[in-house]
Parts: structure tokens; C-alpha cells; sequence
């Protein structure tokens, strides 16, 4: 059995099933090294902890008998410069579609209830001088990702590049043409909060729960009053937690929008419920610190209880939390200085092949030590890729 046959069935990653279609643009008559394998070593590479396209190639000649247990690599490994090349030219679109069917045949996406949506900018992939001028000026913005985050199983589901655009809600109408909504909820900030977005949602037969803000004046100065209106009901729930310091209280309360009668919210396609939310926060350790006292109004289609809304409402923050923190921390993403081709947009897409992995082998362990473990252990490697 040819070893890239056996990849097929077996590695339970469904990697070349998945990732094989990726074009590759080079002449075929030039090519040492093919796509798969510079992919592959990459992978494994960074699920290792070594991600420079430097430590990648050293990598790949201290593992190079390792790797060829799962690709043949008959001329070897490439040089760093052809590594960085070659994860450049690959279609980043391409590359986003086959990224979220792997997502879809590994970790099914059947049982994922809501789906987080949020952007996010890789600092190092533009210098940090130009970033500070106009780009009709000569300057550079650096790349924009936007990911879609399943709280609910700590997973990745898609990302899409939108650094040409710099537009967050571009990026999630492509998200919403490859993903599979159907009765899910998709939360997110203002910037999301559009009637285009909303009508989207509603036509894939999704549901929403987004952050309303200044970007929607009307409804948000509607929201406000209709809160003061007495004759609207409200919803009430309330939590109350303490710790790292601080102590803090939160009120919720949803409106139903039938019960509010105004030809504007008719505008919002499926518009169900408006939930007002008031933050109070005190910091214990800190005597002089001010106590804040935030309002935050969020609008939904979905008829969950105010109970249900706000356990939603807390659960946006992982995308930040237990992703993009992630990234930065444990992967040094915003470090990165990646910056040819489509190198920071593919290496973003490997960082979170290995993020994904490493939550599905569900070690009790840190990513960090997970990662640490793999430098060390070609079992442990071999393990986490999906062989064991």
C-alpha cells in the first residue's frame, strides 16, 4: 500500500482526503518538493513548537526518517526559503474551504449549538512603521482573519482572510456561504450587526445573538426606550460572581419585540428579543479602584429564556479567551513576521490544525506541554496527528 493511500483512511484526520485538491501552481517538471509533504512537515513541525520557517527545515532534517513513515520526502527536506515559497503560493481560499470540511469529517459539526464569530489581526504580518500610515499613503495594514469559534466543543469550525478588503463583515459573509448554520446561533459584536448579516443568517435558517451598538443608532436608541417603557415586559436574570479579585453582578433582561410596536424593527429580518444587560463590577485588592457600571443591549431571533440568552451572551467571550489568546500566547501568533505571499493568512490556518488536534486528542494537559511533549516524543507526535 502506497504511504499516501494509507494517509487516506487511516490517520483519522482525513488529512489528504481533505487537503490534496490544494492546488499546487508550480511547474511540475521544477518540483522537488510536493505540496503535501511541505504542508505536512509544517504541521508537524509547529505542532511541536517550532514554527520559524528556519526551525522548520532543521526540523525536518532531525526527523526526516520519522517523516518518511507517512510520505515518501525522496528528495529530502526543503530549504527554509522554498518551505516559506511554497505555504505562500497555496490558495489561501482554497486552503479555508479544505480546513472546514477536515473540520466537518473529524469533529462533525452536528451536535455545535451556537458559533462564534470574531475578527482578528496578525500584528507582525506587516511593519509595524507602515502600519501607522494611510495605505493611500504607502502604508500597510496588517492581515485580518475572521474565525468562527464552537465554544461548545473548544474547536475552530472556519476562517476566512480578509486583509485585502479590511472588511470584518466581508469576512463572515464568505463564512456564512461555507458553513452549515441550520439551527445554530451565531453571536458576535457590532460590527456584525447589520440587516445584509441578519437576513443571511436567517435565509441559511440560523439564528442570531449580536452585540447592538452606536453603528445601529436607531435601534439602539429604541432599545433604550423601550427599556424605560413600563408597559413592556421584562424579562429579568440575574448573576452574581467573585474572584481574581473582583466581584461582580450582572442584570439581564429580554424584551420580546412583539409586544413593541414600531414599523424600524420590522427592518431586522426575524428580530425576536432585545436583552439589556447591566454590568457592575467592583475589584476587591485594589481599595481606590473605581467600581465600573456598564449597559450593553444585544438583539436575537432566537426565543430561548433570558436564562438561556445569557449563558450565550458570556459564551461569545471564548473566541477571545480560549482562541485568540491562545494564539498570541501559546503560539506567538502576533510575533510572527510571515509576510510573503500568503504565508500569515496559511500559517494562521496550520496554527489552528494543530489547536484543533490538540483539543481532540483531549490530553489533560496544557497546549503548551502538549507541544512541549511533541518536540520531544515522535510517539506523542504521532499520537496527537491522529494515528493512535
Amino acid at each position: 500500500m502506497m504511504v499516501s493511500e494509507l494517509l487516506i483512511d487511516v490517520d483519522g484526520n482525513h488529512f489528504s482526503r481533505c487537503f490534496e485538491q490544494l492546488e499546487d501552481i508550480r511547474s511540475t517538471k521544477q518540483v522537488r518538493y510536493p505540496m503535501q509533504e511541505v504542508l505536512f512537515l509544517a504541521i508537524c513541525s509547529v505542532l511541536s513548537g517550532y514554527e520559524a520557517n528556519s526551525a522548520i527545515e532543521e526540523f525536518g532534517k532531525l526527523k526526516l526518517e520519522w517523516l518518511r513513515q507517512y510520505y515518501p520526502y525522496t528528495n529530502g527536506i526543503p530549504t527554509h526559503e522554498t518551505i516559506g515559497n511554497v505555504i505562500g503560493i497555496i490558495d489561501k481560499r482554497a486552503f479555508e474551504k479544505a480546513f472546514t470540511e477536515w473540520v466537518s469529517r473529524v469533529f462533525g459539526l452536528g451536535d455545535l449549538r451556537v458559533l462564534h464569530i470574531d475578527g482578528k489581526r496578525l500584528k507582525g504580518s506587516a511593519n509595524k512603521e507602515l502600519q501607522d500610515v494611510k495605505p493611500s499613503e504607502g502604508g500597510q495594514n496588517a492581515s485580518l482573519i475572521v474565525n468562527t469559534y464552537a465554544s461548545g466543543s473548544s474547536i475552530v469550525v472556519a476562517q476566512a482572510d480578509v486583509s485585502q478588503s479590511g472588511d470584518e463583515k466581508q469576512g463572515a459573509r464568505q463564512l456564512l456561504e461555507q458553513l452549515h448554520v441550520k439551527d445554530r446561533i451565531i453571536t458576535g459584536d457590532g460590527n456584525y450587526c447589520t440587516k445584509d448579516l441578519l437576513k443571511r443568517i436567517r435565509l441559511k435558517g440560523g439564528q442570531y445573538l449580536l452585540t447592538l451598538k452606536g453603528n445601529n443608532p436607531t435601534l439602539l436608541n429604541l432599545a433604550e426606550k423601550y427599556y424605560d417603557d413600563v408597559r413592556v415586559d421584562k424579562m429579568p436574570h440575574y448573576t452574581e460572581e467573585q474572584g481574581h479579585g473582583r466581584h461582580e453582578r450582572r442584570t439581564y433582561h429580554a424584551m420580546t419585540v412583539k409586544n413593541m410596536d414600531h414599523p424600524k424593527l420590522k427592518e431586522y429580518a426575524g428580530l425576536n428579543k432585545i436583552i439589556r444587560v447591566r454590568r457592575q463590577r467592583k475589584v476587591i485588592r485594589k481599595k481606590q479602584a473605581q467600581p465600573s457600571d456598564e449597559v450593553h443591549y444585544y438583539i436575537t431571533s432566537s426565543d430561548e429564556s433570558v436564562l438561556e440568552l445569557a449563558k450565550i451572551i458570556r459564551s461569545h467571550w471564548q473566541i477571545e479567551n480560549n482562541l485568540h489568546w491562545v494564539l498570541d500566547v501559546v503560539f506567538e501568533e502576533d510575533a510572527s513576521r510571515k509576510r510573503t505571499g500568503n504565508q500569515a493568512a496559511n500559517f494562521s490556518l496550520i496554527r489552528k490544525i494543530v489547536f484543533n488536534m490538540i483539543k481532540k486528542a483531549n490530553r489533560n494537559k496544557s497546549m503548551k506541554a502538549v507541544r512541549m511533549s511533541c518536540a520531544i516524543s515522535d510517539q506523542e507526535r504521532h499520537n496527537i496527528l491522529g494515528f493512535s
